[in-house]
């Protein structure tokens, strides 16, 4: 009788251990995905490559491009022109950006391919080693353009999930809107 109640308890005490361990354990990927998420953000937008030779880098909320701010077709790369700042105000330093989807399955990440020395500062637009939960760059990327074109857009989406999990991922969504161009009252779908 005795065993039988011990295993009755413990099974529950069981059981409760590994609910609570389950949820410790999605809280504590909620909130260090929640991080990496707002350190990505801040990273695309202010500065997609670290400081390199002395050279800060712009990011896309600096950056522009006279003809068109995304690749066309099936990979929307964002690519766009930008100015970096070296040691004094003066000291400015003309860049061009190329974020792109890098990596393979388990461990795809953004990267600024022409930074300098891209194979050193990879891991930049990869905070905390969380891959992206998108397969494609087509899914990260979206844009408005005034015409439905690549070559008129006025604000870039950059959608991304961070993934820790396969339970557990992190969705943002960044509207920047392309430094030069002018931003409309409507879009042609009637949006503002």
């Amino acid at each position: 009788m005795a065993t039988a109640v011990s295993a009755i308890v413990l099974s529950a005490v069981a059981s409760s251990f590994l609910a609570a361990q389950r949820m410790l354990k999605t809280a504590m990927y909620e909130a260090e995905l929640s991080l990496a998420a707002r350190e990505l953000r801040e990273k695309l937008l202010f500065r997609a490559a670290p400081e390199i030779d002395g050279v800060t880098y712009a990011g896309i909320l600096s950056g522009t491009n006279a003809s068109s701010v995304v690749e066309s077709g099936a990979n929307p790369n964002i690519q766009m022109s930008s100015a970096g700042v070296g040691t004094s105000l003066a000291d400015v330093h003309p860049q061009s950006m190329r974020i792109m989807m890098w990596g393979t399955s388990p461990s795809r990440h953004l990267l600024n391919e022409r930074m300098p020395n891209k194979d050193a500062h990879s891991a930049w637009l990869w905070p905390g080693r969380f891959p992206l939960a998108e397969s494609a760059i087509s899914e990260v990327i979206g844009y408005d353009s005034s015409d439905s074109s690549a070559n008129s857009i006025y604000r870039l989406y950059v959608d991304f999930g961070l993934k820790a999990d396969a339970d557990v991922v992190r969705r943002e969504r960044i509207s920047v809107p392309v430094f030069g161009r002018l931003q409309p009252f409507k879009d042609s779908g009637g949006r503002y």
